[in-house]
């Protein structure tokens, strides 16, 4: 195997294979400490004509509030998929649902900037705790107008988040590269 990795690239040494390695592993683990182990609160309501989620998932408080302090903004990458489940056959789409929600840290004003993908409004808050709130709770999220739905059907709902540390700039390869995780899922039957 050696062999034939030295014929198709002869200027990488193994040497440079084990930090490659390395590193890969590192940037995975990495982004695997943002998550808690803990569940996640999620709360589907279909009572009213617009069917509303609340979303608040368990994630590592204390690296998030850490790489803020060091001056890195933060962004919850949401992604929200609602499907018609057929028992026979592949689920069909009817909803994809994507935004996200940012901190920009000021940290001469001691400062937090907030940016709402969805409305466009951004607005500043002193408090650490409430701007890391904002990103990472979901309440009254609007998924979906209800008439658009069958009686008597069931729905999957599924809940994807990506925490990324840095200035995310978006860019064709950005889906690609995502480490977007299952955080939530949910069925639910209109009557």
């Amino acid at each position: 195997m050696l062999l034939v990795k030295k014929r198709l690239l002869p200027h990488i040494t193994q040497q440079n294979y084990s930090i490659a390695l390395g590193i890969l592993i590192s940037l995975l683990l990495t982004l695997q400490s943002c998550f808690a182990e803990e569940s996640v609160q999620f709360h589907v309501d279909a009572t009213s004509p617009i069917i509303y989620c609340d979303i608040s998932p368990s994630f590592d408080r204390v690296h998030i509030q850490r790489t803020l302090q060091e001056g890195s903004p933060v962004t919850f990458s949401w992604h929200i998929e609602i499907e018609t489940i057929n028992p026979y056959w592949i689920n069909e789409q009817i909803a994809d649902i994507s935004f996200y929600r940012q901190i920009m840290p000021d940290l001469i004003a001691r400062q937090w900037r907030l940016e709402d993908d969805i409305t466009g409004i951004t607005h500043h808050t002193p408090s650490i705790q409430s701007a890391i709130d904002f990103i990472s709770k979901i309440e009254r999220f609007p998924l979906l107008d209800k008439s658009l739905l069958e009686p008597h059907q069931s729905y999957l709902i599924q809940v994807y988040l990506s925490i990324e540390n840095g200035e995310q700039k978006q860019a064709w390869w950005a889906d690609l590269l995502s480490s977007e995780q299952t955080i939530a899922t949910s069925r639910f039957t209109l009557p």
